[in-house]
């Protein structure tokens, strides 16, 4: 880390996270907002989001930070809810020009307390998304 607490450019545009981002989780660098779901929608593994004040929307200028949060809850791939109304806040005031998010749980709920009535509160493909 450099002393303003920011990982160094050449680490934050490591060809290994493009890779992982882009072909392993389907997230599209070129969009603004992008997420990735289960195909029962149930469960949402990764949300994207980008802004274009920062670089013009240029995807060889990433300049991400990553929320691991404990599990989803409405935001998708148009619409944000408070939470990622508040991280999006959080990410441009550190300096990022965008964010990705994963969680422990990738049940999209409201109420976290609910995960523990649901059967697979992980999802099938939660782990894969977020083992880099």
């Amino acid at each position: 880390m450099n002393p303003r607490g920011r990982l160094p450019a050449t680490l934050l545009n490591a060809p290994q996270l493009r890779s992982k981002i882009i072909v392993e989780i389907g997230i599209d660098p070129h969009r603004s907002r992008d997420a990735c779901f289960s195909p029962c929608r149930k469960y949402r593994y990764v949300l994207w989001r980008r802004f274009p004040a920062a670089d013009g929307l240029d995807p060889d200028h990433l300049n991400p930070v990553v929320f691991i949060m404990l599990n989803p809850s409405k935001a998708d791939n148009k619409e944000n809810d408070t939470t990622m109304d508040r991280v999006e806040s959080i990410t441009e005031s550190w300096g990022y020009n965008s964010v990705l998010v994963c969680n422990l749980f990738a049940y999209i709920e409201s109420k976290s307390d609910k995960l523990l009535k649901v059967n697979d509160p992980v999802g099938p493909k939660n782990e894969e998304a977020i083992d880099w």
